[in-house]
């Protein structure tokens, strides 16, 4: 998947320009079609890929002459920034490893801990905070596994469809969508708007296609593929899942890290919403049994 995720990628970044230029005589054909004035006209056709690139401020000319500023004037600069993500890379792989070694002993680590807590609190606090422990494990195991198994399927069925259909850039959207459904909501959101500005540069007609396959799909998702893998254990009302999303993303986002605050949202709210209506309901059962309070 990896090697055709690159050629599709590279494909499509070497034919950015020639798409443009296509969708942009599709938009001549159209004002033809209405008989727009033939000023707009010729404007339209006067604006093509390197008028794209001047818009958003990319010019050939300056790209090259910032290159050459950085490797005359900025050498110290960029060695330092070499040795940062070099050290960004060896943290990377040791957190990989150390998340290794941890899930291997998993069993071992959960029952010092639950040692820890017994011995560190009264008999009753440390139950409940073990209670607790469960259910937060219960709801990020089935959260999380559910997730990333929807995220395969989802991806497969994409790319299936997409064959079937004859798009381009199937691999390359099918992983996109893939993974984008396990941030919720806005994820599938993104991919829809991505995959079809893509399609839109080379065919309108595919942009089309594909919106109404990822449509079905997402109908398969929603019916069937989410209740079997995730289920409806959360517990949590629509309403705040959505915010859940973009408060974690925004809180996160502070630190780099607004896609992880996307992806444990979900289960973490569902904690929170958890732990809460049980307070709530033992608050009023609590005053239903003293009135005066």
């Amino acid at each position: 998947v990896i090697p055709e995720l690159m050629t599709s990628f590279f494909r499509l970044v070497s034919n950015a320009g020639n798409y443009f230029n296509e969708f942009m005589a599709n938009i001549v054909n159209l004002l033809n079609r209405f008989h727009i004035d033939e000023g707009i006209i010729n404007d339209v056709k006067a604006f093509d890929f390197d008028s794209l690139l001047k818009l958003f401020g990319f010019d050939y000319s300056k790209i090259l002459q910032q290159i050459t500023d950085i490797v005359l004037d900025t050498g110290t600069q960029a060695i330092w920034q070499f040795v940062n993500f070099g050290s960004y890379l060896f943290y990377l792989f040791m957190g990989f490893m150390v998340s290794l070694y941890m899930l291997g002993s998993k069993e071992k680590l959960i029952n010092q801990m639950k040692k820890m807590v017994i011995a560190l609190f009264p008999k009753k606090i440390a139950d409940e905070i073990l209670r607790m422990a469960d259910i937060s494990n219960g709801i990020f195991s089935d959260f999380v596994g559910g997730k990333l198994v929807e995220s395969v399927v989802v991806g497969v069925l994409v790319y299936v469809l997409m064959l079937v259909c004859q798009l381009p850039y199937a691999i390359l959207i099918a992983v996109m969508c893939g993974i984008s459904t396990i941030i919720p909501v806005i994820g599938s959101l993104v991919a829809t708007i991505i995959a079809c500005f893509i399609l839109l540069t080379i065919n309108p007609l595919y942009a089309i296609v594909f919106f109404i396959i990822y449509q079905i799909v997402q109908n398969v998702d929603g019916n069937f593929i989410y209740p079997k893998f995730i289920g409806k254990g959360l517990g949590l009302p629509p309403i705040w899942i959505v915010v859940s999303v973009l408060f974690f993303s925004g809180v996160f986002g502070a630190y780099g890290l607004g896609v992880i605050g996307m992806v444990i949202a979900v289960p973490l709210t569902a904690c929170i919403y958890t732990f809460g209506s049980e307070y709530i309901n033992y608050r009023i059962r609590k005053k239903s049994d003293n009135p005066e309070e």
